[in-house]
C-alpha cells in the first residue's frame, strides 16, 4: 500500500514539473533567407555598377563612363543632360527598354559621341577605298548608265561593309551612319519643339510621315487613338470631315465604293483612280459615306509646311542608329565592369572572351581563355558586343 502512495506522489511531482516547463517555453520564429552569389548581367534591379563619375571635358562635352574599358564622350549637352543619358544607359544595361528615350535625347539636343564619330569616319574611309577599287576592277562600270552605276555602288558598299575586319555587330545601324547622314542634323529641331519633349508622340508622328495620302480608321478602343487625337490638337493631323474627300475614298476598297454608290452606277467601277474620282464628284458624297463610316474615327497625318519630310525621317533614323551603337558600347563596358566586380568574391580560376556575335577581328578572340585578366577588355571597339566571363577549372 505504501509503495502505491509513493508512486502517486512521484507521478504528481513529475506532472507539475513538466507543466511548468511547457509554460516557460517560448516559440522562437526561424527566419530563413536565401542569397544568390550571381550579381552580374543586370539581373538585380537594385544593383548599379559604377562606371565612373561624369567628367567635364569642355563647356558642352562630358565623358559619361570614365571607368569603362572604352569611355564615351558626348558633345552638345549640359551636365544634367549627360546625367540623364547616363541613367538611361545604366537602365539599358539592366534590361530596361530606354533606347527610344535615348534616341529622342540625341535628336532633340543634336548630341554627338566623339568616339562614335571617329570610328565611323575611319570605317567610311575604308569603305570608300574598297568601293573605288571595285569600280576600277568592274567590267560593267564604264558602260553602265547612271542608274546602273547607282545600283553597282550600293552593291559595292554592301560588300565593303561585309569585308570590314573591325565593325559594330549592328551592321544596319552602321550602314545608316555611313550612308544615311542627313548632313544637317538640326533640320528637325523646329518640329521637335512642337512636341514639348513628348518623345512617344514624336516617334509615332515621324513613323507616319511619308504615308499621309490615305485616311486611317482608328476606333475609340484602338491603342493609338490618343496619339492621333494629340496630333490633331497640335495641328499635325486632320480628323473626320476636315480630311480631303479623296483621301477618305482612297482608304476604301473598290468593293466598298461600288456598294455605296450602287444605286446610281450603270456598271461597276473597275479602276481605283476612276472610282475615287467618280465618288468625289458626287454632290452628296459625305452623306453617302456617313451611312457607312464614323467620321470621328478617321484620321490623316498632316505633313509640316516648309519642312522636307524625307530629311526629317533621315534625321531621326540617324539619331536612332547613333543611340543603338552608343548603347551597345556602353552596355558592353558596363557588363565587363560587372564581371570584374563579381571576381572579388567569385575567385575565378581564369577568364574567357565570348565574341561570336561581333566582327571578324573580335571573332579571333572567341573562346580564348587566360589565367590572368586580359590586358585589353571588351568593348574592343565602338559597337562591340563581346563579353568577358570568369571561369573555373
Amino acid at each position: 500500500m505504501e509503495w502505491i502512495i509513493i508512486l502517486l506522489i512521484v507521478a504528481v511531482i513529475w506532472y507539475a514539473l513538466s507543466s511548468s516547463k511547457r509554460k516557460n517555453e517560448v516559440d522562437i520564429p526561424i527566419k530563413v533567407s536565401i542569397e544568390t552569389s550571381h550579381k552580374g548581367g543586370g539581373y538585380d534591379p537594385d544593383r548599379v555598377i559604377d562606371t565612373g563619375k561624369i567628367t567635364k571635358v569642355a563647356d558642352d562635352v562630358f565623358c559619361i563612363n570614365p571607368k569603362s574599358p572604352l569611355p564615351l564622350t558626348l558633345k552638345g549637352l549640359s551636365n544634367s543632360d549627360a546625367a540623364h543619358i547616363k541613367k538611361l544607359l545604366d537602365g539599358e544595361a539592366q534590361w530596361q527598354r530606354n533606347l527610344n528615350d535615348i534616341t529622342f535625347e540625341i535628336a532633340q539636343h543634336n548630341i554627338e559621341c566623339l568616339e562614335l564619330e571617329e570610328f565611323v569616319s575611319q570605317l567610311h574611309s575604308e569603305v570608300i577605298e574598297y568601293v573605288e577599287k571595285r569600280k576600277k576592277e568592274s567590267n560593267e562600270w564604264d558602260e553602265s548608265s547612271e542608274k546602273d552605276k547607282a545600283d553597282l555602288i550600293r552593291e559595292f558598299q554592301s560588300a565593303a561593309i561585309e569585308n570590314l575586319a573591325s565593325k559594330p555587330s549592328n551592321e544596319r545601324a552602321l550602314e545608316t551612319l555611313l550612308f544615311g547622314n542627313p548632313g544637317d542634323v538640326t533640320l528637325d529641331d523646329q518640329l521637335l519643339e512642337l512636341f514639348s519633349g513628348n518623345k512617344d508622340i514624336y516617334r509615332f508622328y515621324v513613323s507616319g510621315l511619308g504615308r499621309s495620302s490615305k485616311a486611317n480608321q482608328v476606333p475609340a478602343d484602338d491603342y493609338y487613338r490618343k496619339n492621333w487625337e494629340t496630333l490633331v490638337e497640335l495641328g499635325l493631323a486632320k480628323r473626320g470631315k476636315d480630311i480631303p474627300i479623296e483621301a477618305l475614298l482612297d482608304g476604301l476598297r473598290m468593293k466598298d465604293i461600288n456598294e455605296y454608290f450602287s444605286d446610281r452606277l450603270e456598271k461597276k467601277l473597275t479602276r481605283k483612280a476612276m472610282a475615287v474620282e467618280y465618288a468625289a464628284a458626287q454632290t452628296d458624297v459625305l452623306d453617302v459615306l456617313s451611312k457607312h463610316m464614323s467620321f470621328r474615327e478617321m484620321f490623316q497625318i498632316s505633313e509640316p509646311k516648309d519642312i522636307n519630310v524625307s530629311e526629317i525621317k533621315a534625321c531621326y533614323e540617324y539619331a536612332a542608329a547613333q543611340a543603338e551603337l552608343m548603347r551597345d558600347t556602353y552596355v558592353t563596358g558596363y557588363r565587363t565592369l560587372d564581371t570584374l566586380d563579381d571576381a572579388r568574391d567569385a575567385e575565378y580560376d581564369g577568364w574567357e572572351i565570348e565574341s561570336d556575335d561581333c566582327c571578324q577581328q573580335c571573332s579571333k578572340l572567341n573562346g580564348k581563355k587566360t589565367k590572368r585578366k586580359p590586358s585589353k577588355l571588351p568593348p574592343f571597339h565602338v559597337g562591340c558586343t563581346c563579353s568577358l566571363d570568369g571561369v573555373y577549372d
